[in-house]
């Protein structure tokens, strides 16, 4: 690819007026590497880290800056993960013993000795500020048991697993932040599956596969996100296994982090994911009604904004399923938030400085309090069935073929399928189901059964309250049933 300095460094000036000389030093300077060639700018950021926060704060900012400087309206930017293009800063990223092989270390943090810099571009997250409430506080206690070496230094491995944007990343990071702080000494490393990927190729390629060993495994805790991206990658997960062992059997810690549970990683090593069993394997669910108000509220005060109740609750109650929705709508207010103020501020300069209202979310938002639907998640509608039926929700998980539990079954896999944006293996993975193919039958007999107008199993619904207070006169038919726990989920029913 041929570059063009003077482009490229055109483009990055217009950048900096677009977005401000401190967000340019902070964020994109040091963390990325830029190229000009045929239309296209390719930005190459230092870290999956890095590359998500850019593409997700700065994309279009970048585009911008390129169709002004150059006057070509069909001028794009890509960004990507490039290790390579910072060999000359691998230094930068060394153990406290051992320099870490150089596409390895583009991609960690790990310790290092007194005054040296961490490599720009990676801020690690701190255990102090991480919500804890009923979905995380088993995780959140784990995880510090591993960060403080207390009580023995807590289980290993730790592995802990939940959908995106819920904190998994957070705890990781806080892990290594609050070792670093406690233990002065202490050997820490945090990468991501992707980056033992690749510091692993780039190893063998370079012949410096001693030095890559000696990186991950002279080390007193290691936390590896995003282990599922060693799925399907044979010799990748070969590798690892030796690097676990050796770990383990030093008495060292690993914490690993997955968007699933070990045995719903496909196409894992059966020895890798005994490995993960044999410790501690804890879940982190969607935030409660009350944490997310509290995530809320914490996310204005970071931004040195108040937010009244009222609208910390509002936004709390349209974005259920992850942190992450609601760091966004949080920066979406808060811009809006921050024009009204400078927009009002000559002739209503009072008004500066006033907590974020319901108004302002509304606006930001484009909702008003009276049309705010809730997004309803599998679990939400797996605990309105089993409540229901009198199931136990982990009967449902579980391998039970009783009639009542298989009919809950079918429900909630019905009602995930029309109620939620979820496929089929989403819905199946979430309902601890081996393959989807269960949840096709079980959603076809559903449909099946509204469409004959048949009536439910009297035996497996009629237990009080349920038909002697909702169906006074007759057994329901599977529609009417199927929309009264609609209605209990908080949707509308069907036509």
């Amino acid at each position: 690819m041929t570059t063009d300095g003077t482009v490229c460094s055109a483009i990055m000036r217009r950048l900096s007026r677009l977005i401000g000389e401190d967000k340019q030093r902070k964020y994109i300077e040091g963390a990325t590497k830029v190229s000009y060639d045929q239309r296209r700018l390719r930005v190459a950021a230092s870290s999956t880290f890095a590359a998500d926060l850019i593409a997700r704060r700065f994309a279009s900012a970048f585009e911008q800056a390129v169709r002004e400087e150059t006057g070509d309206e069909g001028a794009g930017v890509d960004i990507a993960v490039d290790p390579g293009a910072f060999d000359d800063q691998a230094t930068e990223a060394a153990t406290i013993n051992e320099r870490a092989t150089q596409a390895a270390a583009a991609n960690a943090v790990t310790t290092r000795p007194k005054g040296r810099q961490r490599r720009p571009g990676m801020r690690l997250r701190s255990l102090d500020d991480f919500l804890v409430g009923p979905s995380n506080s088993l995780a959140w206690n784990a995880a510090m048991a591993v960060a403080t070496g207390r009580g023995g230094g807590g289980v290993s491995p730790l592995f802990v697993h939940g959908g995106c944007g819920l904190g998994k990343t957070h705890l990781l990071q806080g892990i290594i932040d609050r070792a670093r702080r406690e233990r002065p000494g202490v050997r820490v490393r945090y990468t991501t599956g992707e980056a033992f990927t690749n510091g692993f190729i780039a190893s063998l390629r370079s012949g410096r596969i001693d030095e890559f060993r000696r990186a991950f495994r002279d080390i007193d805790v290691l936390c590896i996100d995003d282990v599922h991206f060693l799925a399907r990658k044979g010799a990748t997960q070969s590798e690892f296994l030796h690097t676990f062992d050796a770990i383990e059997l030093s008495g060292a810690r690993v914490v690993l982090a997955s968007d699933e549970h070990p045995r719903q990683i496909r196409m894992m090593s059966e020895k890798l994911i005994s490995r993960f069993m044999a410790g501690m394997v804890v879940a982190i669910d969607p935030p409660d009604d009350a944490l997310r108000e509290r995530i809320v509220a914490a996310l204005f005060e970071r931004r040195g904004l108040r937010v009244e109740a009222a609208a910390a609750r509002l936004i709390a109650d349209r974005f259920v399923e992850s942190v992450r929705d609601l760091e966004g709508a949080v920066a979406r207010v808060d811009a809006m938030h921050r024009l009204v103020e400078q927009s009002d501020a000559p002739s209503h300069g009072a008004h500066i400085g006033l907590p974020v209202g319901v108004i302002a979310v509304e606006r930001a938002l484009g909702v008003a309090r009276r049309y705010v639907s809730k997004p309803v998640s599998v679990a939400r509608i797996a605990q309105v069935v089993c409540d229901e039926l009198r199931v136990d929700p982990s009967e449902m998980l579980g391998r039970s073929r009783h009639k009542r539990v298989v009919f809950a079954r079918a429900l909630t896999a019905h009602l995930s399928r029309v109620m939620t944006t979820l496929s089929y293996p989403e819905i199946a993975r979430a309902m601890n189901r081996p393959n989807h193919s269960t949840i096709i039958t079980a959603c076809n007999r559903v449909v099946s059964q509204i469409e004959r107008a048949e009536r439910c199993d009297p035996s497996l619904i009629n237990d009080p309250p349920h038909a002697g207070a909702a169906y006074p006169h007759t057994t329901p038919t599977v529609q009417e049933f199927v929309d009264r726990l609609r209605r209990q989920a908080g949707l509308p029913e069907t036509a």
